[in-house]
């Protein structure tokens, strides 16, 4: 069976607060009706999933914590809502937590990824809720489930310029995250989009180039980005594992995903 979540428009609903995660499950040669994932009137907006091992999926989203009025501002919108969790188990819902309160911080670019029982999202904020991370200075937290509970929020960088990209993984029980940022204040170039790995202890720089390194993408233990006009990998985060992939790309490329079958064979799409 598959499993897919998407965000759709509930009619039933004013215009501020219409639009509503769903999901539908094909078994059998088709797709089961929609339905709502959890149903409190409030916005939903972009989900991310990662399957359990189990059949199920662990998903997060950014959900409302109010209902908004038809004079909401962008503003107020970022600064109330928070990342949702629910977990499917494979026949229901369960386990459904918010998992930042009590901040006006709009979280962006959030990634959910698990390992047997344990559970890890990652997100970016900005100081100002720049959703372009442009002005004022972006940030990089973590929030994980173990031990049978949701843990404190963990600040694992803070005070960096844009951010590109962010990608979190498990190598064996360890949670490992990778983003790239600028290095340099100067917005007029990119060429100053760096690499780094957090090993779930301390933070290292990966490169120190006059190329581009952006659009990252983690499974297991490797790490796939785009540098300059190449797809490379490395293993670990050792960068004397370093390999080029893919040659010659178009300038444009970006958006990189990596999927891994049960045999073992990943596949990159850009």
């Amino acid at each position: 069976s598959y499993f897919m979540a998407y965000i759709d428009s509930d009619s039933s609903r004013t215009d501020e607060n219409r639009t509503v995660l769903m999901y539908s499950i094909y078994e059998n040669g088709s797709w089961s009706n929609p339905q709502i994932i959890l149903d409190d009137n409030t916005v939903d907006f972009e989900p991310s999933i990662c399957a359990d091992g189990n059949g199920g999926v662990h998903i997060v989203w950014q959900n409302g914590t109010q209902s908004f009025n038809n004079d909401v501002t962008l503003e107020v919108m970022a600064e109330n809502v928070d990342i949702q969790y629910i977990h499917w188990n494979g026949s229901s819902f369960e386990n459904s937590a918010r998992l930042t309160t009590n901040n006006s911080s709009l979280e962006m670019m959030y990634k959910i990824v698990s390992s047997g029982s344990n559970v890890s999202v990652v997100w970016a904020q900005n100081s100002v809720n720049d959703t372009f991370g442009m002005s004022g200075t972006n940030s990089i937290h973590r929030k994980t489930f173990s031990n049978g509970t949701w843990q404190n929020i963990e600040n694992i960088a803070t005070n960096l310029n844009i951010i590109s990209s962010l990608d979190t993984s498990y190598v064996a029980s360890n949670n490992v995250i990778a983003y790239s940022t600028k290095t340099g204040t100067d917005t007029s170039t990119v060429n100053d989009l760096e690499l780094f790995y957090y090993d779930g202890n301390t933070t290292n720089q990966l490169t120190n180039d006059s190329l581009v390194d952006y659009s990252l993408s983690m499974i297991d233990n490797e790490l796939y980005w785009i540098n300059g006009n190449s797809l490379v990998r490395i293993i670990n985060g050792d960068t004397t594992t370093k390999e080029t992939i893919v040659e010659n790309m178009d300038v444009t490329s970006n958006r990189l995903k990596t999927f891994k079958n049960s045999n073992g064979d990943i596949t990159a799409i850009w």
